[in-house]
């Protein structure tokens, strides 16, 4: 079988009827059905043959329709059209096929043997041999056995040493052949950011059923590596790993004859193919594990990664495989949307399982950072904490917030509001050095809860005191997590202005008053730049918001690499 697992024989009269539901890709056109479906009964005629087999086996795929005779296998496009490759005419299909000849030869011999043209006869009938008008075009393949597929050994428990070694030189030989792709590290991250989304738009569908705890953690998960690790991704680009490879990867179509045979590349779309070494190997590694031989695929990283020297973080392996685990569960969904009940049930609980698989990935890359944004009242720090948390998908925590928890029946009072501690009335009760202890004491115990679980803690509040700073350090460091402090800046009349402007919209827990802005910065307050060596820096508020982010999310790689 050439097309691997995921096809199945199909009656021909079924073979234009539309999918239910959205497509992969989005609008599927077909185009000369009527011409397409009499090539297609011609090639279930054995006679049409040169070799005169015993019987012709119809297999399909969304894209073509793949004839299997005794020894060879005859791959017919369909005419079809999807926002992702063009097939639409007997030309287009021409280029299909001798693409796919000459990008799967690079990774097998005697397999793809030609493109052999479809024509009609005097008679009108179809021919695969002698003269006549030219109307479609098969790719002809050498018949593999499909017991001899990476996932039938996995399926019978073999781990044949000698066989993988030969795969991983296959793999080696054929990566380090390869020139590197010309591109910028910011194209290439824009590029899995991009896709990042896009499964995550497909996923969270309603009608995807599928557990929204378990994809709000899996996308987390790899946006946060994504805002956080950037510099492994860029490192991979300047290293020139990016290279134009196969695409898809997978155990099925991975044959594991004398010499190994791995067909299906993808030849409709460039950028299919244009991916991190890293990326491919990971892809074939997670599915070597959903299929459970996670032995065989960690053996192949590690020994490409010795035999070609390129070293392999384990974080962004795992990423790797989180990411692809996704776009399989993605794939999955939009299938179970396309198929009848019986079918589509169980296209769902292959989506559920690869999203499963994506959820141990994600624990795995799962990065804990405390982000402290503080600074005086008024100088933006709830707007560039709530920026950092929509970004990173991170937890928000506001000592404004749970200063209000904590005393939910003190009344918003002026004493409290302008932060005096001179009175005893209940008002100002809340701000007393006990109370603003145990808002603090909440705010970090509540961090310390988000760090544990692997996520990222935002926290909010003004952090004037050297103990207020030191509480927060301490809490870090129990849960081996990076910090960052963030000073948020700007002069004040600014703060001044927006403290007026918050008190008129009335819409925020914020208490405080112009007033309080003044006290705090007449009063001593403990510089946080380098404090005790950690990173720490200034950012002045009044520059757009992007740029305040931006110049945090850079920071923030200084801030990992002090811990990991």
């Amino acid at each position: 079988m050439c097309e691997g697992a995921d096809t199945s024989p199909l009656p021909v009269r079924d073979i234009f009827s539309r999918p239910r539901g959205a497509r992969a890709g989005g609008k599927m056109t077909v185009m000369n059905s009527s011409v397409s479906t009499s090539i297609v009964d011609s090639l279930l005629e054995p006679q049409i043959y040169p070799d005169a087999p015993q019987r012709v086996e119809l297999r399909e795929t969304h894209i073509s329709w793949v004839f299997l005779t005794d020894h060879h296998a005859y791959k017919l496009k369909k005419p079809v059209q999807f926002d992702f490759l063009d097939f639409s005419t007997p030309e287009a299909r021409r280029q299909a096929c001798e693409e796919e000849l000459r990008l799967n030869r690079r990774l097998s011999q005697g397999v793809y043997l030609d493109v052999v043209p479809v024509r009609l006869n005097t008679k009108g009938e179809h021919t695969l041999r002698g003269q006549g008008p030219v109307v479609d075009y098969l790719v002809k393949m050498r018949r593999l056995d499909e017991a001899t597929t990476l996932k039938s050994a996995i399926a019978r428990g073999q781990r044949d040493a000698r066989r993988l070694a030969s795969l991983v030189d296959r793999l080696a030989e054929f990566y380090q052949s390869l020139a590197p792709v010309t591109l910028r590290p910011e194209e290439y991250r824009a590029s899995i950011e991009a896709h990042v989304q896009a499964n995550f738009e497909v996923l969270s569908r309603m009608e995807n059923d599928l557990p929204d705890e378990l994809l709000d953690r899996v996308r987390a998960a790899q946006r946060q590596f994504l805002r956080l690790s950037a510099g492994l991704l860029d490192e991979r680009v300047c290293d020139g790993r990016i290279v134009e490879g196969h695409g898809d990867l997978r155990p099925e179509h991975i044959y594991l004859e004398r010499d190994p045979q791995i067909i299906d590349c993808i030849e409709f779309d460039r950028d299919f193919r244009v991916l991190d070494v890293a990326d491919e190997l990971s892809f074939l590694a997670m599915e070597c594990e959903r299929l459970g031989a996670a032995d065989v695929g960690d053996a192949l990283l590690r020994d490409y990664s010795q035999r070609c020297q390129d070293r392999l973080d384990d974080r962004l392996l795992n990423f790797y495989k989180a990411y692809r685990a996704t776009v399989r569960a993605k794939v999955a969904a939009l299938r179970a949307g396309q198929m009848e009940l019986a079918d589509g049930a169980s296209a769902h609980h292959e989506a559920l399982e690869y999203l499963t698989l994506a959820g141990q990935y994600a624990r795995r890359i799962a990065q804990p950072c405390l982000i402290v944004v503080r600074g005086l009242v008024g100088t933006g720090k709830t707007t560039l904490a709530r920026e950092l948390a929509r970004v990173l998908e991170a937890s928000l925590i506001r000592t404004d917030v749970v200063r209000m928890e904590l005393f939910p029946h003190v009344s918003n009072g002026s004493t409290a509001a302008t932060g005096t501690s001179s009175g005893k009335s209940a008002e100002d009760s809340r701000y007393q050095p006990e109370q603003r202890k145990r808002v603090y004491e909440e705010v970090l115990r509540r961090a310390a809860r988000v760090l544990a679980a692997g996520r990222v803690a935002v926290v909010d509040g003004t952090f004037l005191s050297g103990e207020a700073q030191d509480a927060a350090i301490r809490t870090a460091r129990k849960q081996g997590a990076p910090l960052l402090l963030v000073t948020c800046q700007c002069p004040a009349e600014v703060a001044e202005e927006r403290i007026r402007h918050r008190l008129a919209k009335a819409d925020d827990a914020s208490e405080a008053r112009p007033e309080l802005h003044r006290q705090q910065a007449a009063e001593s307050v403990d510089d946080a730049r380098d404090r005790d060596g950690l990173p720490a820096i200034e950012v002045d508020t009044t520059n757009a918001l992007a740029g305040q982010r931006e110049q945090v999310l850079q920071a923030l790689a200084t801030a990992e690499a002090s811990i990991y």
